[in-house]
């Protein structure tokens, strides 16, 4: 991992939109996000990787989620009604790429929900 000190706010965003430049040219269509972490000594891991020695598949995964939302009261403005396991895996067996992965909508909200509480996620 290269850390790249910077002395001011500006030359931040100048950094930044060079490496996003950069990225593009070698990514074509794929978006670059940057966000920090609670811990700069970390590695580039996901929180799921960093918190458990599980080897998790994705369907696992989800399924987990799907389990913790079954079990859920209701929370501001949401009453959480649980996505069909088998719609989530449904949308799992249509995605065409086997580099990216995309977040079935049927659970995209209970993913963002946990995650702003901590609960690990595998991205």
């Amino acid at each position: 991992m290269t850390v790249i000190e910077l002395e001011s706010w500006e030359k931040y965003c100048t950094e930044i939109d060079q490496m996003q430049w950069n990225y593009r040219r070698q990514y074509e269509g794929v978006d670059i996000f940057f966000r920090g972490q609670s811990n700069f000594k970390w590695q580039v891991e996901t929180t799921l990787e960093r918190f458990s020695k599980t080897k998790w598949t994705i369907r696992k995964y989800f399924q987990v989620v799907h389990n913790c939302i079954s079990k859920m009261g209701n929370f501001k403005d949401h009453t959480p009604n649980a996505p069909n396991i088998f719609d989530v895996k449904r949308e799992l067996d249509n995605y065409k790429s086997k580099s990216l992965v995309e977040i079935p909508k049927a659970i995209s909200f209970y993913l963002t929900y946990f995650r702003h509480y901590g609960f690990p996620l595998p991205l």
